[in-house]
């Protein structure tokens, strides 16, 4: 039985990506198919204050607006 290699990462906890800055438009581009932010491999989302959600990109180091991880790539 192989062992399984654990590879360090650098994800940032939810307090870390409170402080980015929202992605702008330049960065998230319009999307009409199923390739958008939701489905890519960089996203992730957290508990902020009070609970609500915050959405980010890891590869961008950004927070994306919500409802546009649904119509965005």
């Amino acid at each position: 039985m192989a062992a399984s290699r654990i590879r360090a990462t650098s994800v940032a906890t939810g307090s870390d990506c409170e402080a980015w800055p929202y992605l702008d438009e330049d960065v998230l581009r319009p999307s009409r198919s199923r390739k958008v932010c939701m489905t890519c491999h960089w996203f992730r989302h957290h508990a902020g204050a009070e609970c609500i959600p915050v959405l980010t990109c890891q590869l961008h180091r950004g927070q994306v607006a919500q409802g546009e991880h649904l119509v965005r790539r």
